[in-house]
């Protein structure tokens, strides 16, 4: 960020005034509300009901297989040796696996939410949460 200058004698081409770092931080407001609001609307109408149905079967058995503190990756649940996964994930490739858990993240499925934790040799670590409903 620029210092903003209240003096007259800086040098205005080094320091912005007050009302051009206001006006530039309209603009990051404007535009973070603007990002904001496009990836609530791609999050909302990402997830289709067939993904939502694979992510009903294929979630709790992540929890069940990983838990909550183990992070994984799409490769990993690919080389699992619990038939449990192998039965949820058969014909299921790791890239669509990761696409899928992709679009899941920010949405509660079957009591449990995705979360996106990183990055480790270009492949995303994911981890399964389970959340609360506060519906009666």
């Amino acid at each position: 960020m620029l210092p903003v200058s209240r003096e007259c004698d800086r040098p205005a081409s080094r320091y912005a005034t007050a009302d051009e770092v206001n006006a530039l931080r309209a603009e990051v407001a404007d535009l973070r509300a603007q990002l904001v609001e496009a990836r609530g609307s791609a999050r909302a109408r990402s997830l289709t009901r067939e993904d939502a149905a694979l992510l009903a079967r294929l979630l709790p058995v992540l929890a069940a297989v990983f838990g909550s503190d183990v992070l994984f990756t799409t490769h990993e649940i690919r080389q699992s040796d619990q038939t449990g996964l192998h039965l949820v994930t058969r014909g299921v490739s790791a890239r669509r696996l990761g696409k899928l858990l992709a679009r899941a993240c920010g949405h509660a499925i079957a009591g449990y939410t995705v979360q996106r934790v990183g990055e480790e040799s270009h492949r995303a670590v994911w981890r399964v949460l389970g959340c609360v409903s506060l519906r009666a």
